[in-house]
């Protein structure tokens, strides 16, 4: 896993929608966020317009990959202790955490161990999303055709 920042910082009203999403998949996948699609571009010059989970699985399955997301009542739980179980209870799995930054939109990081081990933003993460739910990613192997067919994409 090699750290990286995000290439485009998030300014909505510069029509610039934030690839801290990607870069986490990045690190993850030890590649450099140019090498993976910007799923969660909300500008609206964008040029692919499915849905960004769509493309996202359409991408990873290409690569043998998955991923399985789960999700967490943010009134209930505090960070701090999302971080703890998830990461005790997979030890070593690097994770992608969705969260709200400090700048009040919604963000992602990856973490480790229960650490955040790689911030693209810098930014940071104060609260669950602004769904109030906290998000938690996993990226696994699976075999491309099974998982297109079961999403109905194949």
């Amino acid at each position: 896993m090699t750290p990286h920042e995000q290439l485009i910082k998030h300014d909505p009203e510069a029509d610039r929608w934030g690839d801290c999403h990607r870069t986490c998949i990045a690190v993850i996948l030890d590649m450099h966020p140019s090498e993976v699609p910007h799923f969660c571009d909300g500008s609206p010059t964008r040029e692919d317009k499915r849905p960004w989970l769509q493309q996202q699985t359409e991408w990873l399955a290409d690569r043998g990959l998955a991923a399985a997301s789960m999700c967490y009542d943010g009134a209930s739980l505090e960070l701090d202790t999302l971080m703890h179980w998830t990461s005790r209870a997979n030890p070593e799995v690097p994770m992608i955490l969705g969260g709200k930054s400090s700048l009040g939109c919604n963000h992602s990081v990856v973490v480790l161990n229960g650490e955040i081990v790689c911030d693209p933003s810098g930014n940071g993460i104060v609260g669950p999303m602004c769904e109030d739910l906290w998000w938690i990613t996993i990226i696994s192997m699976v075999e491309p055709a099974k998982l297109l067919a079961r999403r109905g994409l194949a």
